[in-house]
């Protein structure tokens, strides 16, 4: 990041990552000219991304353990932001004027899997990739549990019981597990376990990595 002197100020240093280039990469996949190299690079420069940022791979059980971690929230998060956040060390502020709830309790990954499940992947990759971010509690500020007259106890009870609107500021040292959820057919055929490319069945590869 460029350096701050006398006759700067924070707010005037710009990131030094290119947030859109690699998002309008994955959003370049859905091209019918797009080929598996393209695929590649794109996942690979994720990756690498990510490494440079202090994040790895996470195994089963660790994901597991960050699941079961109740001091942990999560929230589905616009991937631009995500990468803004980790290799830019731009902060996430989470605004919620109208109380809606927009961030889920871990409960033993009920909550992540809502995250993952409800709404729709981001524009800035073409909805390409679904982004859940798993973080520190006392990131948030204010929070406001689902009120028990809300339509949503009734049409989806489970969404109700993991949510919660809240408000605060999510840095990047917050945050614990990003979770990357991409369709089969647009990721990476080497890149699959062996498993994964046996299941002619699976419509999405999840990919987590840990701080």
């Amino acid at each position: 990041m460029e350096k701050i002197t006398d006759k700067t100020t924070e707010k005037d240093v710009k990131p030094s990552f290119d947030t859109q280039k690699i998002a309008d990469q994955f959003a370049n996949l859905i091209s019918e000219n797009s080929t598996e190299k393209q695929q590649t690079e794109a996942y690979q420069n994720l990756e690498s991304i990510l490494r440079m940022s202090g994040f790895s791979n996470a195994s089963q059980e660790e994901v597991y353990r960050c699941l079961q971690d109740s001091a942990l929230l999560c929230r589905s998060e616009k991937f631009s932001r995500v990468i803004d956040l980790i290799a830019n060390n731009v902060p996430i502020e989470v605004k919620n004027k109208d109380a809606r709830p927009n961030m889920c309790y871990s409960m033993s990954g009920k909550g992540f899997r809502v995250a993952m499940n409800e709404g729709f992947s981001g524009k800035d990759v073409a909805g390409l990739i679904k982004s859940v971010i798993m973080f520190k509690q006392e990131a948030i500020t204010e929070k406001e549990n689902i009120p028990k007259d809300s339509p949503l106890w009734e049409t989806k009870r489970e969404t109700a019981e993991v949510s919660f609107a809240g408000s605060g500021e999510i840095k990047k040292d917050d945050v614990r597990m990003i979770s990357f959820r991409m369709p089969k057919k647009f990721f990476p055929n080497e890149l699959l376990t062996e498993e994964e490319d046996e299941n002619k069945e699976l419509p999405f590869i999840v990919r987590h990595y840990l701080q």
